[in-house]
């Protein structure tokens, strides 16, 4: 009887460890699909920053080298504040 008593008892904290253990899987998935969005989020962000300084940049070139260096500054600028 003592035996079959142990046996219940590793058997109920064997599925706790399994739900357990999937509660945490659930976390990680969320926390990964949650970093994956920032990520997208700041790839995005980056690419419309270059794109900016590109055309900032062509169309100073075009106007006056002096603005190429506004526009390089201006850039700058832009970038530190989305750090």
């Amino acid at each position: 009887m003592e035996v079959e008593k142990y046996l219940q008892v590793a058997s109920l904290l064997s599925r706790s460890n399994n739900r357990v253990s999937m509660e945490y899987l659930s976390h990680l998935e969320e926390s990964l699909a949650s970093a994956r969005a920032q990520l997208e989020t700041f790839t995005q962000r980056c690419r419309q920053l270059e794109e900016t300084q590109q055309n900032m940049a062509a169309a100073a070139c075009q106007e006056d080298p002096d603005e190429a260096d506004s526009a390089n500054q201006l850039f700058k600028n832009l970038y530190n504040e989305s750090k």
